[in-house]
């Protein structure tokens, strides 16, 4: 795999220690054939201009079995539309049981009982900025984004 960043322009460490460090993060779906107990290894080289290369640090990865929890598919809860100025409707393909609103500094501001697949909520009274609802549904618990505007 080959990443290209042409004039990226970063500071020189000495002046700006914190700038000089770019990042890239990417998934790759492993092939079929990969099982548990497989270790897949992983090194970066690194060139700047016409330098030698810097060679990053090996990380591995080994694959495991899944955790036993249940699954929980987060496509059954669907949040729409958002960003909104007034009501938010969310649904679901199960039975909601709550639906909290929390704000940026985990203050819970709404805890409503729902006991349906699907509720308006009145987001209206809120401030514009970003909330999370936390939707609790057949034992499990989801959170979403919302947006208000």
């Amino acid at each position: 795999m080959k990443f290209v960043f042409d004039n990226i322009n970063l500071p020189v460490s000495t002046t700006d220690e914190e700038g000089s460090k770019g990042f890239i993060a990417f998934k790759i779906k492993p092939k079929s054939d990969v099982a548990v107990g497989d270790v897949i290894s992983g090194v970066a080289d690194i060139y700047f201009v016409f330098n030698l290369a810097i060679i990053t640090n090996t990380v591995k990865t080994e694959i495991v079995e899944p955790l036993s929890v249940n699954e929980f598919n987060l496509n059954l809860i669907m949040l729409f539309p958002n960003p909104e100025q007034d009501i938010v409707r969310v649904s679901s393909k199960v039975l909601i049981d709550r639906i909290a609103i929390t704000d940026m500094n985990g203050r819970q501001l709404q805890s409503i009982k729902v006991s349906n697949t699907s509720y308006s909520a009145d987001v209206s009274g809120l401030s514009n900025g970003l909330y999370f609802l936390e939707i609790l549904s057949d034992g499990q618990k989801s959170t979403k984004k919302l947006l208000k505007n």
